[in-house]
């Protein structure tokens, strides 16, 4: 599908676009199912939102993936006592899968040892800034600078770049409030939800499948769900291109679409 604005419509029109419970929810962290916050830190999962990804995950033949940014480790603290979610942590270079069977791309494994000198390099750096966050994610890191002050920023600009020049084998993503640090393949979520269906589901299913994300890193998985006729849904108050079908105005009205499933399909739950 060629990008396009998504179309901004309300809860019940996306819950709506299923006419039975979707193979896989797939699902963001930040900015998607959790808004947003001052410090990374400070954008927590509450247990209503636990509670409804459980119920969910129920539901029968239904497999809640949540896919970010953030490590695998973080998710498992947020969301491990989910008995049947897969957690993608780092854009799916590493996954958990229901009963415990973890899968780590073996190019981020190899190349770990290189996020982790350019976090060792960039820390001093980060520390010595106002505001400025480094998040170390183990096969990936983030660099926030959203509130540092402007005459600061030529320098975290500049520390980036030098990062980029010194470690070949690492790429710098530009986001518009922080920098992320990355192995240099090609690996986003779309690779991560196709690896998932391959393993619970298996290619030849024909059911219905969902995704929900709400930044450029996300566009892959709006993709990989837009080729197999499922549900693709960006969030944010901005109409921004996106190959997403629908827009939701924030993580709020994802939680009603999530809801809303959750009520029409829990006839079928496990």
């Amino acid at each position: 599908m060629d990008p396009a604005y998504p179309i901004f419509c309300d809860a019940a029109r996306v819950a709506g676009a299923f006419t039975c419970p979707p193979a896989l929810i797939g699902l963001d962290r930040d900015g998607t199912l959790v808004p947003y916050a001052e410090r990374p830190d400070e954008a927590v999962v509450d247990e209503p939102l636990r509670q409804l990804l459980k119920d969910l995950s129920a539901i029968g033949d239904t497999f809640v993936a949540v896919v970010s940014a953030r490590s695998l480790t973080q998710l498992k603290i947020d969301f491990g006592d989910i008995d049947n979610i897969i957690l993608a942590g780092n854009y799916g270079m590493e996954i958990l899968y229901p009963g415990g069977t973890a899968i780590v791309c073996p190019e981020a494994t190899r190349l770990r040892p290189q996020v982790r000198a350019a976090v060792q390099t960039i820390t001093p750096l980060a520390n010595s800034l106002t505001n400025c966050i480094l998040e170390d994610h183990g096969l990936s890191a983030c660099l926030h600078f959203q509130h540092s002050p402007d005459y600061e920023l030529p320098k975290v600009h500049a520390a980036v770049a030098h990062i980029a020049t010194q470690f070949e084998s690492l790429q710098v993503r530009r986001q518009p409030t922080s920098y992320e640090i990355l192995p240099n393949f090609s690996h986003g979520k779309g690779d991560a939800l196709s690896a998932i269906e391959t393993t619970v589901l298996g290619p030849q299913h024909r059911r219905p499948v969902f995704f929900a994300g709400d930044t450029e890193g996300d566009e892959s998985a709006f993709a990989w769900v837009n080729a197999r006729r499922g549900v693709s849904v960006k969030i944010g108050p901005q109409a921004q291109p996106s190959c997403a079908q629908y827009q939701l105005a924030d993580p709020a009205d994802l939680r009603q679409v999530l809801a809303l499933m959750k009520k029409r399909f829990a006839s079928t739950a496990r």
